[in-house]
């Protein structure tokens, strides 16, 4: 858990500070919903934590898309149904940001989602 509130970590990381996930107990979970900024919310907020030495995972729900135009894409993990916790466990355990994603096929430009139940085993991941 990063719980680092000092200046020079809110400077680095003004996201993840004024959405109080330094206050947080156990492994913060972010859900986002709306019609627009979503993916660059969720990689920005994962930059953050990988910046303060912590270890992110960018997944989804419904199907998303890679990291915004001009930013360079974190290592990927495509994972079976039922295999994604066990695949990120597998991984290195450093800080930085993993992009978990399903193996189903998707429309161009776009990252197939996890069950439900693959969100709340990798939450369990420390």
């Amino acid at each position: 858990m990063i719980g680092n509130a000092d200046a020079a970590a809110r400077q680095r990381a003004p996201l993840w500070h004024a959405l109080a996930l330094d206050e947080a107990r156990g492994v913060p979970v972010v859900a986002v919903v709306g019609g627009g900024g979503k993916t660059s919310l969720v990689y920005a907020l994962a930059r953050e934590v990988a910046a303060l030495g912590g270890r992110a995972i960018v997944t989804g729900t419904a199907r998303f898309t890679p990291a915004p135009h001009g930013w360079s894409m974190p290592p990927l993990i495509e994972a079976p149904p039922g295999e994604a916790a066990s695949m990120v466990a597998q991984a290195s355990g450093g800080p930085g940001v993993l992009v978990v994603v399903g193996v189903e096929p998707q429309p161009a430009g776009r990252l197939a989602p996890l069950a439900p139940e693959e969100i709340e085993a990798l939450a369990g991941i420390e």
